[in-house]
């Protein structure tokens, strides 16, 4: 980037990576700021930790209540309660706000695509020409709050009106991020990308106006606010559910900038490794709060210091390979056993004998 007349350690320079064709790229940074992408990514892997470790015990919660009827209907009051909760929280907040955060639409000195975000503003209670950033971001649909904040326009100065709000920000990523700790495992359908990102986007949006500012002062900053949003939502999904690589790919594509695949590996990949430290990711909690049969990909410690003998069966039920009919049909009477061991039995000596094991053979076949 140096040598092309950019400034040395520019990552993001167009056509830097690219399979054919022009690559757009509004998401600029420099080198030096990747240890900051590091640490989003070690923040976001703590937040998935407590999150996963709040869920893990709301799950709990809800599991131990009594089966049947009665059940559903605890079930159905919890998902009305939620659903309460959450609408207040979506219209309470920026009612309660009034008209403390209200920005003008027009933003000419900002730099941004400001007509793809202007569609989504709220004026709320704010004077005609005006918006509200939060109820812009509790009144849109996920999808649209995240374009909101990706793409909003953004100076490195902290007290600027073309950023948005760090109060708007903390208002709606903290009882978001809450409601969704919630919702996730709640008697209706429910996801985890979507809150994740939105909730990641708001932190790492705000975590961005001190870090583009220090950057900045030092001359070689060269991300915007919206490049640590983006960051900061790989950060968040990446401690919730410790993806890395397919984490990058989903990242990328949904940016369609394949320069921005190192930092979001990088982020992801401090996310996954601070949240193991301390528990597992959200999905391996629920498969085993669940009992799915799901075979990890690494042992438990505790196997390595027993023997096959240890866990094996002793005088187990077997069958010879000429067995009769009666005993047969005797067995699969008595026992529930979904296969037997096929056992040849040897004579060593006059008194003692030994039997080897043969095979298996399944109930279903022995029943045709």
């Amino acid at each position: 980037s140096g040598i092309h007349g950019s400034k040395w350690g520019l990552l993001s320079r167009d056509s830097l990576l690219a399979f054919g064709g022009k690559n757009h790229n509004p998401w600029e940074y420099s080198a030096w700021e990747i240890p900051c992408f590091v640490l989003l990514g070690v923040i976001g892997g703590a937040l998935g930790i407590a999150f996963n470790a709040i869920n893990e015990r709301i799950t709990r919660w809800r599991r131990s209540w009594p089966q049947g009827r009665v059940r559903s209907v605890l079930r159905y009051i919890e998902l009305i309660g939620v659903c309460l909760v959450v609408g207040f929280l979506s219209f309470g907040i920026p009612m309660v706000s009034n008209r403390s955060f209200c920005r003008r639409k027009s933003t000419d000195t900002c730099s941004g695509d400001e007509d793809l975000v202007e569609e989504y503003t709220v004026q709320m209670y704010c004077d005609d020409g005006d918006y509200d950033p939060l109820a812009t971001l509790w009144f849109n649909s996920p999808e649209h709050a995240i374009k909101f904040l990706f793409y909003h326009p953004s100076t490195t100065d902290m007290s600027s009106p073309c950023n948005i709000p760090a109060g708007a920000l903390v208002a709606f990523g903290v009882p978001y991020l809450l409601c969704a700790v919630v919702t996730y495992g709640v008697a209706t359908p429910s996801g985890l990308f979507l809150p994740m990102i939105l909730s990641g986007a708001a932190f790492g949006r705000l975590s961005g106006m001190p870090f583009a500012w220090l950057w900045y002062e030092a001359g070689i900053g060269a991300a915007s606010h919206g490049t640590y949003a983006l960051i900061g939502a790989a950060a968040m999904l990446g401690g919730v559910t410790r993806m890395t690589i397919s984490l990058t790919v989903i990242m990328i594509e949904t940016t369609g900038s394949v320069q921005l695949g190192l930092p979001i590996f990088l982020t992801a990949l401090a996310a996954r490794v601070t949240g193991n430290l301390m528990n597992e990711g959200l999905y391996d909690i629920h498969i085993a709060l669940q009992h799915v049969p799901f075979l990890p990909w690494d042992p438990p410690k505790w196997y390595k210091s027993i023997r096959a003998c240890d866990i094996m069966s002793h005088n187990p039920i077997t069958v010879s390979i000429a067995e009769r009919a009666g005993d047969l049909l005797k067995k699969l009477k008595l026992y529930t056993h979904n296969g037997f061991p096929v056992v040849v039995t040897h004579k060593k000596g006059q008194r003692s004998r030994y039997r080897r094991l043969c095979g298996m053979i399944l109930r279903k076949h022995l029943c045709q």
